[in-house]
């Protein structure tokens, strides 16, 4: 018979992403909202620009992350089925 992992094994292997993903919004909020903020951050400036780019980088880092992530969970699920 094949073995599900439970609820609470699957949360407890997605604790190291969901730090991994905290940092990543971190980052997003202080490129997003922190440098524009700082008084300089007028459209055209360079701190605007710069700003746009570390949150825009940011965010797609996060994607990549949850996209890489959910492969490799459904890869390594698809393992442990067919190992038994």
């Amino acid at each position: 018979m094949i073995r599900q992992p439970s609820t609470r094994e699957l949360l407890a292997r997605s604790r190291p992403i969901a730090g991994v993903l905290a940092c990543w919004f971190v980052v997003t909020l202080i490129g997003g909202f922190g440098l524009r903020n700082v008084g300089y951050g007028r459209p055209g400036s360079l701190l605007f620009t710069l700003s746009r780019l570390v949150t825009e980088a940011a965010a797609g880092f996060a994607i990549a992350t949850i996209v890489l992530y959910v492969l490799w969970q459904g890869l390594a699920l698809g393992r442990d089925v067919h190992d038994e």
